[in-house]
């Protein structure tokens, strides 16, 4: 697993979400996101920086569209709870301005991904939204420098050079807004003794690792002799539970997972349930779906905490960020990063939890 320097991680607990104000023709303070890429904070970008100064919106797209004129491309994959909000955040922000919006779901495909992208390229589409990868970046950036806007969601990439705006949270800050929470869990309930399990997204993936890394370097920075027990990689919750299961029957001292999205999460807290290992086993990871938020508050005190990807958030200040960029009410700075803040949920802050679950249910 690679290893990364200490960083301090900033935590945020984003509940109340205003979407109509997004402000994203204001220009912000550049700051260092968890991964060292520059990147302006949703705050700082509606503030116009850390003074508090509210800065003049720019027209940078002289002669920009209408937005009732324009069509965007939405790539996504739609398998999870977390895929479906992501769709509903770019109909909702489009179907405010006005704006035609064509999806296609490439179920985590990259070279679907690719076709799709060449495809809507040639019908002309004004846009396209999508989340990068290395096999995608260089055509993203053949597109843009034929006139076509990109804007990309979920990671950040220095590679994309002619995006419009890339929106997402920092991977590495979603684990290490676990760590608090994380430390005082293996202090409290596991005696300093720590026999760690990791189900990831994917091998070899720089989202994957930048999200192993941001907490497993802060649990290795206070408990250097951490055992780190097993390793495994997918997003599925009925493989995750047997995958969880192997790990936990073939590692008899592991007592704590580091489950790193929604189906890694799911399907640890139910193999442990299964396995009739609660109290000796606890887990911890990336996302808050209605699901999850139910297992925060259940009594088998499983589930400990977790930092969250707002994805309907991310998708719905993407596309609205996007049409400002098209129409002219914001001044493009290609490669622009825009680095969302984390709402975090833990046990026993029960009204949190709910007012999460609440806001989740609402845009369902």
């Amino acid at each position: 697993m690679r290893r990364k320097a200490n960083r301090g991680v900033a935590w945020f607990l984003v509940l109340g979400l205003c979407f109509g104000m997004i402000g994203c023709g204001q220009e912000g303070a550049e700051t260092k996101d968890g991964r060292g890429a520059e990147s302006k904070t949703e705050t700082e970008i509606e503030t116009g920086g850390e003074s508090g100064a509210v800065a003049d919106k720019t027209a940078g797209n002289a002669g920009g569209k209408k937005a009732e004129e324009l069509t965007i491309a939405a790539l996504i994959s739609t398998e999870n709870m977390w895929g479906s909000l992501l769709g509903q955040g770019f109909e909702d922000a489009a179907a405010e301005r006005g704006v035609k919006v064509v999806s296609a779901n490439y179920k985590s495909d990259q070279t679907v991904l690719i076709d799709y992208m060449n495809t809507y390229a040639s019908q002309g589409v004004d846009g396209i939204l999508y989340a990068p990868s290395d096999s995608s970046d260089t055509l993203a950036n053949q597109l843009a420098a034929d006139g076509i806007a990109i804007g990309a969601y979920n990671s950040f990439r220095d590679t994309l050079t002619g995006a419009t705006i890339q929106v997402a949270y920092s991977n590495y800050d979603l684990g290490g807004a676990l760590a608090d929470t994380a430390l005082e869990l293996i202090e409290d309930k596991l005696g300093g003794e720590v026999h760690l399990g990791v189900i990831s997204s994917k091998q070899g993936n720089s989202i994957s690792e930048e999200r192993d890394s941001g907490l497993v370097d802060k649990i290795v920075e206070h408990y250097p002799d951490a055992k780190i027990e097993n390793q495994t990689w997918t997003t599925d919750a009925t493989m995750a539970v047997q995958y969880a299961t192997d790990m936990l029957t073939a590692n008899k001292e592991l007592n704590l997972i580091y489950a790193t999205n929604e189906g890694a999460v799911i399907g640890s807290v139910t193999a442990i349930r299964n396995l009739g290992l609660e109290g000796q086993v606890f887990v911890v990871g990336i996302d808050a779906t209605e699901q999850i938020c139910e297992m925060l508050k259940a009594d088998d005190e499983i589930l400990w905490c977790v930092s969250a990807q707002d994805s309907y958030h991310m998708a719905y200040t993407l596309m609205n960020c996007m049409i400002d960029s098209l129409t002219g009410e914001r001044e493009v700075q290609y490669g622009e990063q825009m680095k969302l803040e984390i709402p975090t949920l833990k046990r026993g802050d029960t009204e949190a939890i709910e007012e999460y679950a609440d806001m989740l249910r609402s845009r369902s």
